[in-house]
């Protein structure tokens, strides 16, 4: 997880709908144990007045509003291009779509 301030504004892009949740980082604790070194965050969101832990927040943490929104774009044109390759290869395996195409093509270049 990234290294957050106290005081810190987060944007939340929640994995399970489509929204941004806005919170607030109030608490840093850093645990350290021969293992290594974890570190906690707990944030309020404008919600409600409850605290909540971080990393239980089913969600990607983003700094930037404007980062959110190149994640939320490329997340909506990548189930675009699933939607529009099954469309293709559902019309070219079941409704000779490439054939039709290439007459298409060739009626053109026969005008030109």
């Amino acid at each position: 997880m990234d290294d957050f301030s106290v005081g810190q504004i987060l944007f939340v892009l929640m994995s399970e709908e489509n929204q941004v949740l806005p919170v607030k980082v109030i608490e840093r604790v850093t645990r350290e144990t021969s293992l290594g070194e974890t570190r906690m965050y707990i944030v309020v969101t404008g919600v409600d007045d409850k605290q909540y832990d971080l990393s239980k927040i089913k969600g990607r943490p983003f700094i930037n509003p404007d980062d959110v929104r190149v994640e939320m774009l490329t997340n909506v044109t990548r189930v675009i291009d699933k939607i529009i390759s099954r469309a293709q290869m559902i019309a070219s395996t079941k409704l000779d779509v490439i054939k039709v195409i290439n007459q298409n093509v060739e009626k053109s270049s026969d005008i030109d």
